[in-house]
């Protein structure tokens, strides 16, 4: 049974429940979250992860969900029930608009989607310099592919990402059920003996298990860019625990290594990472390349390089044409490739979106020509195959707008 809160310190009572339940020859066990008032994604995956590896030795797991709706809602919506109990609870790949639910991947294919997924999900969220999203794909791509590269997890890894608009930051958390960091060091440095201490030398830069496989940058630099920009980091494996932190105003980061007693059972990995938006960093001074940013990055790669056009198809962008949240998202992210692409134009395709309501076209195209000024929004935004209808809204939208403006510079 679980308490109120479920975190990363006390996700070990899975792992001893686990163990008790195991030596005493049963072969299933219940996860009981019905007190619990509070969840947080870096304990709740831990417990995921641990049941992927005693699911694949034959036990099996049922869950009752919190009493409070909401929190059901919340292991429902991030498919945290599903996956530890997936026979008994559908699987969901709607999170919402501000985060993606909990994922499993196998593959490079489906690594590259959930990266390309995160970095979407960033650029309609919330205003965004590019080196930020720089550092958030290098950042992702790098932890997720330990996971293929390094971890033997028959399951794969899991992942899940979290925006928090109002505070400016974005979570996400890798977790796998495989051997763990101190047996896959040891492959190198046999003679290390403790957890922490192995998780210690896998975030230096240049230690690695195999260099044909890997030069050891990817767990160094990701920790650069979490303190960079004024976040943290967590690495979790077998009974060790590392957690970095450089708090918001000071220059220096605070470091915490522990030994989690009665969280041997969890063999595997988790990684919990959180940027900070507003602090900018440039991805070729951490990763100590010198200046400049990448010459090819995931907006050249879904839009094009150089100034050629923008085309985004609007009817496949938004989750929706009726609402002023919907719009919101869809004009961030409009906002942000403009931004991130200054010598390019966007062509917004509105074929097959027969109607908008007038706060979605509100929304996007009246504050986007108020934000912009006429000139520019001439210049830089077009639309193409509009019906006649969503036309006359969306001109009213940019004419009611544009007057409301002007009225408040009389």
């Amino acid at each position: 049974m679980f308490g109120k809160k479920v975190d990363s310190a006390t996700a070990k009572d899975a792992f001893r429940a686990a163990a008790k339940a195991r030596s005493e020859g049963f072969t299933g066990l219940t996860l009981d979250f019905e007190a619990t008032t509070r969840a947080y994604p870096e304990g709740v995956i831990q417990v995921v992860a641990l049941t992927d590896r005693l699911r694949a030795s034959g036990m099996h797991f049922d869950v009752i969900l919190p009493r409070d709706r909401s929190l059901q809602g919340v292991f429902e919506a991030n498919n945290w029930a599903h996956f530890m109990s997936p026979l008994l609870h559908a699987k969901t790949s709607d999170g919402g608009d501000r985060h993606l639910p909990l994922r499993r991947y196998g593959t490079a294919q489906e690594q590259k989607q959930i990266v390309d997924d995160a970095l979407e999900l960033l650029l309609h969220q919330m205003k965004v310099e590019r080196p930020v999203l720089h550092a958030l794909e290098w950042s992702l791509n790098e932890i997720t592919d330990n996971v293929l590269n390094h971890a033997e997890a028959s399951e794969g890894g899991l992942v899940q990402i979290v925006t928090y608009r109002e505070k400016r930051r974005i979570q996400f958390v890798v977790a796998d059920s495989g051997r763990g960091i101190l047996a896959s060091m040891r492959e190198t440095q046999p003679k290390l003996k403790k957890h922490t201490d192995a998780i210690g030398e896998a975030m230096k830069q240049g230690v690695t298990r195999n260099r044909e496989i890997g030069q050891g940058n990817g767990l160094a630099g990701a920790l650069r860019i979490a303190t960079g920009s004024n976040g943290s980091m967590t690495i979790l494996s077998g009974a060790g625990e590392i957690r970095v932190i450089r708090p918001p105003g000071s220059a220096k980061h605070q470091h915490h290594a522990d030994v989690r007693r009665g969280a041997e059972g969890f063999a595997g990995t988790m990684v919990f990472m959180e940027l900070g938006i507003d602090r900018l960093v440039n991805l070729e001074e951490v990763l100590n390349f010198g200046k400049g940013g990448p010459d090819f990055d995931y907006l050249d790669a879904a839009y094009g390089e150089g100034s050629e056009d923008i085309r985004l198809d609007v009817s496949e962008e938004s989750v929706g044409f009726g609402s002023r949240a919907a719009g919101d998202a869809f004009r961030t992210k409009i906002d942000n490739l403009l931004r991130a692409k200054p010598q390019s134009a966007i062509v917004l395709d509105w074929t097959g979106v027969p109607l908008v309501s007038s706060s979605f076209a509100d929304e996007v195209l009246g504050r986007l020509f108020v934000d912009l000024g006429p000139v520019t929004f001439t210049s830089r935004v077009r639309s193409v195959g509009m019906e006649k209808l969503v036309r006359q809204i969306t001109d009213q939208a940019i004419l009611q707008r544009a007057s409301q403006a002007l009225a408040r510079h009389r």
